[in-house]
């Protein structure tokens, strides 16, 4: 006869379901334990009372899958009567929805790599849609799905319903959380992990745990990861504080899945290219990057690459993998967490022939350097791409062949707006900073480029101190240079005390030559400072202290290169001695007008009682801890 009763048909018919959620709220219960709340509950919290349902989305690992839970634990703390976890298909929520009962679903992951090869048949897109309306329309119902950013753009591109539908989003970031939340997050995962204060002691000990806190890679996947006792425990704890620094610079694990399995193969070429742009790129500038790119390697994706399939892919990994946002009108293109780039560099480095396609493809010069080390020991410390005998030949057949075409890009130039001998010389400079003489050839072309710009008259402010140092690197004095005219030509770009460090480096590596000009030609010489001379007589303010700081400038600039700065100096400290004279004569007036004789006395003798006030906050400033101490104390209660 039980058979007969509602309750426990529709519990034997739904086990797997029922039991799981019993499970996963256990689950929840102990990751309670270590949450912290931060604003993005708040906000999730109130999208969910507003619409009764929510797409939260974000990076791997950021803890979407916690907010989620936390979200339906809280849902239930404040009388929500049942919770139910979905954890394959939509149809179970169909299958469990009471009317008359008040519930919370949770559908974690609800895009999940297997929705986007099984749907075509089983139709589940126009279930979620017809699901989430039915939640939408019950007053006692709330839905919480969870989804990776670029599965969700992948499965808008590929069902016309998804991508019609405005989804009612909650993604996370990382840079929203506080420096004190971060520090929570840890502790938590230290404190319940049990993971001994002697090795808690040794991340203080040496310095780290701001290290940690701030890293730029800060996630509470990787936290979770070493806080684990398999991690710690084959560990010293002397050792513990460099091995957790290390998951956090090389936090491949958390990408490599995502990358490999669940984006598109365009995707994937968008990411690596985007590796050989600077920090941030602009759409246009990339999607020429990556179509040159498909261009040598068809072998890697036979589709054309078009602007159609571009956007679309860029789109899959916007507020994942990527972030896209206007700046100045225009479109730009960034990693959306820098570990990104790390992991991408760190598979590069696995993958030869790949990087031979970029060097091949690459559309500007000194970002494509940017990813290089030429030191072994550096390569994965610094998060380069080790440079090996084959990928330098590589570059030195696409430096050599295409070295005028190849652009050099820079965000803003300012108002120096660069020539084109500026740039050749921007261009040479990274090559000596990235290759040095590891390559003979690159040498040579080198030298021979800078033959040619030698006496250029078109050397500006943003490459005269990079022309310079090449002078020094690709010639010697037995060149016989023509020291006093290449000075003159570059007279008009030096501007100041940093740029006129160009002549120490011609007196270390050419001093015949340029002792001798300095001696003959004096006046020459001296004309070299002028516009350093003008701009330090420009005084349109009244700060003695900023005229006295160029008097002491032009005293030193005289003794380091033996020229007398006397005249000026004395013009600027008579500047000096008329503004006090100004000054003087207004306080007195002042006094004189707006104080009786009593009245004066006290104003002055106040300065007495200002000199306690001064005490005091020096007193109150040794009760007051640095936000780092503070913190540090924190872990140090664990002990």
């Amino acid at each position: 006869m039980w058979l007969s009763s509602t309750n426990v048909l529709n519990t034997i018919i739904n086990s797997q379901v029922i039991n799981q959620s019993r499970f996963v709220l256990e689950e929840i219960k102990e990751k309670m334990k270590v949450y912290v709340q931060n604003a993005s509950f708040f906000e999730a919290e109130q999208i969910l009372r507003d619409h009764h349902y929510i797409v939260i989305s974000g990076i791997p690992g950021i803890g979407k899958t916690t907010l989620a839970e936390i979200l339906v634990f809280n849902s239930l703390a404040k009388g929500v009567e049942e919770f139910v976890y979905l954890s394959d298909t939509i149809l179970s929520g169909f299958r469990l929805f009471n009317p008359d009962r008040s519930q919370i679903f949770l559908f974690d992951d609800f895009l999940g790599s297997n929705f986007l090869h099984t749907t075509i048949g089983t139709n589940d897109e126009m279930q979620i849609l017809k699901f989430i309306a039915q939640v939408k329309a019950s007053p006692n119902k709330l839905l919480v799905f969870t989804t990776r950013e670029y599965i969700l753009n992948q499965a808008k591109q590929k069902f016309e319903r998804f991508e019609q539908t405005n989804f009612v989003k909650c993604i996370l970031d990382l840079s929203r959380y506080t420096v004190n939340i971060k520090a929570k997050i840890l502790y938590n995962h230290l404190y319940l992990n049990h993971i001994p204060y002697s090795y808690i002691n040794e991340v203080i000990h040496q310095d780290c745990l701001m290290k940690i806190i701030e890293h730029k890679n800060y996630s509470p996947r990787i936290i979770e990861n070493f806080s684990k006792r398999e991690f710690w425990e084959r560990l010293k704890p002397k050792e513990f504080p460099k091995a957790v620094i290390r998951t956090f610079d090389l936090p491949f694990s958390i990408w490599e899945h995502a990358y490999e399995h669940q984006i598109s193969i365009l995707a994937r070429i968008i990411l690596l290219n985007m590796t050989i742009c600077a920090g941030e790129v602009k759409y246009t500038v990339l999607y020429e990057q990556v179509k040159k790119f498909g261009q040598i390697s068809k072998d890697l994706y036979l589709a054309e690459i078009n602007e159609h399939t571009f956007k679309f892919a860029v789109k899959e990994l916007d507020n994942s993998f990527l972030v896209t946002n206007q700046k100045r009108r225009t479109t730009i293109v960034k990693f959306q967490n820098p570990s990104i780039r790390d992991f991408l560099l760190n598979y590069l480095n696995s993958h030869e022939e790949i990087i031979g396609r970029l060097i091949r493809s690459a559309l500007s010069l000194n970002d494509l350097l940017g990813v290089f080390s030429n030191k072994r020991q550096f390569a994965f410390s610094e998060r380069t791409v080790l440079l090996t005998d084959t990928t330098l030949f590589e570059l030195e057949k696409r430096i050599i062949n295409d070295f005028d075409n190849m652009a050099y890009s820079i965000e803003d130039f300012g108002f120096n707006m660069p020539k084109e001998d500026d740039i050749a010389v921007l261009k040479l400079f990274v090559i000596k900073q990235t290759l040095g003489k590891r390559s003979e050839k690159l040498f040579v072309f080198m030298r021979n480029q800078m033959v040619n710009l030698l006496n250029s008259e078109n050397i500006g402010p943003i490459a005269v101190i990079p022309f310079v140092e090449l002078i020094t690197f690709t010639c010697s004095e037995a060149d016989n240079l023509e020291l006093p005219k290449i000075l003159c030509n570059l007279q008009s770009s030096i501007l100041d005390e940093e740029s006129i460090t160009i002549l120490g480096d011609f007196e270390q590596y050419f001093p015949r030559a340029f002792n001798d000009f300095r001696s003959r030609q004096p006046d020459t010489f001296r004309w070299l400072f002028s516009n350093i001379i003008d701009s330090k007589l420009l005084t349109y303010h009244e700060d003695t202290f900023k005229i006295q700081g160029n008097i002491n400038d032009l005293e030193e600039l005289g003794l380091t290169y033996g020229v007398d700065f006397s005249d000026e100096r004395e013009q600027l400290q008579e500047e000096i001695s008329r503004i006090n004279e100004v000054k003087e004569q207004i306080n007195l007036e002042y006094f004189v007008n707006a104080f009786p004789e009593d009245e004066a006395k006290i104003q002055f003798d106040g300065s007495a009682n200002q000199k306690k006030v001064e005490e005091s906050k020096e007193r109150s400033k040794r009760y007051l801890l640095t936000e780092k101490e503070k913190i540090e104390n924190i872990f140090k209660s664990l002990g």
